[in-house]
């Protein structure tokens, strides 16, 4: 595994532990936002194996779909939970307006985590 994806890995582990902080405030957009990042970041490393690497969050979810979630390689759910905290970010960071729950934060801090184990496992099968 190469220094950049180890980099990314090492991103989305910390961020993790930012919305994890960040839950247990108010108003819950940050932790809701960090726990999307955490699993871009994880993206990130997955796509970074493969020999590829994408400019904007758009054209790496698409990539995971197309290299991961398609082929069968990781489970159809990653790949939601990605688009879902994708969703969730733009709420959360460009609407000022919208309510969101400190509820549906959590749910994306704990699919987050999820994301992140999954990617961490799958490198570590794919370059043991």
């Amino acid at each position: 595994m190469n220094d950049e994806i180890q980099a990314e890995l090492r991103i989305a582990r910390e961020t993790l532990q930012e919305a994890e902080h960040l839950l247990s405030k108010q108003p819950p957009r940050g932790a809701g936002s960090r726990a999307y990042y955490a699993m871009f970041h994880a993206a990130v490393a997955m796509v970074l194996a493969e020999g590829e690497k994408y400019e904007s969050h758009g054209e790496t979810i698409g990539a995971f779909g197309r290299l991961f979630m398609k082929p069968g390689r990781v489970e159809r759910r990653f790949n939601s939970y990605l688009k879902e905290g994708s969703e969730f970010r733009e709420v959360a960071d460009y609407a000022p307006l919208t309510t969101l729950s400190i509820e549906k934060a959590g749910e994306i801090l704990k699919k987050a985590t999820e994301f992140v184990g999954m990617a961490e496992e799958f490198l570590k099968e794919a370059n043991p």
